[in-house]
């Protein structure tokens, strides 16, 4: 007979795992999942479980994306050969899939993915360049009268190839962005709005809600689109080499909130870190830090700031008090 209490709290664990990864926790959901892990021993070792299960449903994503050919439109049975995983991590897939929904499909189905805490150059075959941050997933269509980019989530660097006949065109939601000049970064992450900062030479920007709206960024210059207001923002101007600091694996920042470090960090570790006191958050401070190595930037605050690191498993990470 299945143990029910046991089955519970295994939903639990994955209930809580899957908020964590996708970026779906809430108001207070942080102090509640600390309060359940310390209930009791039995919560820990679910939740461990589900992080073994978690590392191997991505361990799956990413030998079904080095397994899929770049190019959609090739025939179907060599698509399908490559595409087939193993029985039991195509099982694994499908029961996360029917539990847990797009936030598992997604590196399947694009065209591109990197997941967390890692970066990929593509060179297409127009000969532009796309370099996905951590996290990120976007589709690609080459035709002969444009070239086309959608990014489902994360971040990207574009670096365009010329081709005076066929627009190269970006869809960040309802943000487009087509290239005049060469070289751009665009966000697009969960709850936040559209993002797109020039590193060189131009582009044009449009609202695809209101065609009538559009700017133009010249380099050096950011704009994002607000997403409630369905409106841009006010021109910013930028740093290009800071913004673009990601490229070499460095996180460049001046007089940021310790709540803003430590969302970025987050972004390229595989699992969650919370500030568990409030106060902590509004910390200031400036430095470079280390992007592949997330929680050895982390713990090097300690000697800056009056915080304490605790790792409490290899998912989860505390910032208290020092």
């Amino acid at each position: 007979m299945v143990n029910e209490t046991n089955t519970f709290i295994e939903k639990q664990a994955y209930d809580w795992i899957v908020k964590l990864e996708t970026g779906a926790m809430l108001d207070g959901d942080e102090e509640r999942f600390v309060d359940w892990l310390s209930e009791n021993e039995q919560h820990g070792v679910a939740f461990s479980n589900a992080e073994q299960t978690w590392q191997l449903m991505c361990e799956s994503d990413k030998a079904a994306i080095e397994q899929r050919p770049n190019v959609k439109h090739i025939n179907k049975s060599t698509a399908l050969h490559r595409q087939l995983l193993p029985l039991a991590a195509s099982f694994l897939l499908l029961t996360f899939i029917l539990f847990f929904g797009n936030a598992l499909w997604i590196p399947i189905t694009a065209d591109y993915y990197t997941s967390t805490g890692a970066r990929a150059e593509h060179v297409l075959s127009d000969g532009s360049v796309i370099t996905l941050n951590t996290g990120s997933a976007i589709n690609v269509s080459m035709a002969t009268e444009s070239r086309n980019i959608e990014i489902i989530m994360g971040e990207i660097y574009v670096s365009v190839a010329p081709d005076r006949q066929r627009p190269f065109v970006v869809q960040a939601g309802n943000m487009q962005v087509t290239a005049l000049g060469t070289e751009f970064i665009i966000h697009k992450r969960a709850n936040q709005d559209a993002l797109v900062i020039v590193t060189e030479h131009s582009v044009k920007v449009e609202n695809t809600q209101h065609n009538t709206t559009n700017l133009i960024l010249e380099v050096g210059e950011s704009v994002s689109l607000d997403n409630a207001q369905k409106q841009f923002s006010g021109k910013r101007k930028v740093n290009p080499l800071q913004e673009s600091a990601w490229l070499k694996g460095k996180y460049v920042f001046s007089d940021e909130t310790l709540a803003t470090v430590v969302a970025e960090l987050s972004r390229y570790h595989k699992g969650k870190i919370m500030i568990m006191d409030n106060s902590l958050s509004m910390l200031t401070l400036s430095g470079v830090l280390d992007l592949d190595e997330p929680l050895t930037s982390l713990q090097n605050l300690t000697y800056t700031l009056p915080i304490n690191v605790k790792q409490i498993t290899p998912y989860l990470v505390l910032i208290e008090k020092g």
